[in-house]
């Protein structure tokens, strides 16, 4: 995932937290913002209780190429969160969640 396809910093985050319309899946949340830029953003939330930093980055590293292999729209800030299942998931079980949840909220691109 290049650098432009990434949230900036905790300002964003936390508006898309306030503001943003919210749809779930049994391992993960998704919060989304519309950004009124040519491309669409996203960011990962993988909170302490998930394990040590080991397995939060190892979570975080595959929702970033499920996202890298999805065509999503442009115009949208989105974040994923990841709920406790999500350390013991799959990389096909995590990229079909985030996929229904693209999905749902509008965001997956026609193919």
């Amino acid at each position: 995932m290049d650098r432009h396809a990434r949230l900036p910093g905790r300002g964003r985050f936390s508006q898309i937290y306030r503001e943003g319309s919210t749809t779930s899946h049994r391992l993960l949340v998704l919060k989304v913002l519309p950004n009124g830029l040519p491309q669409s953003r996203f960011g990962f939330a993988v909170g302490k209780a998930m394990g040590k930093a080991v397995m939060r980055n190892r979570l975080r590293r595959r929702l970033r190429e499920v996202v890298r292999h999805t065509a999503t729209r442009p115009s949208w800030d989105a974040i994923f969160i990841a709920r406790s299942g999500a350390a013991d998931a799959s990389f096909a079980e995590l990229a079909q969640a985030a996929a229904q949840l693209l999905d749902r909220a509008g965001l997956k691109a026609e193919e």
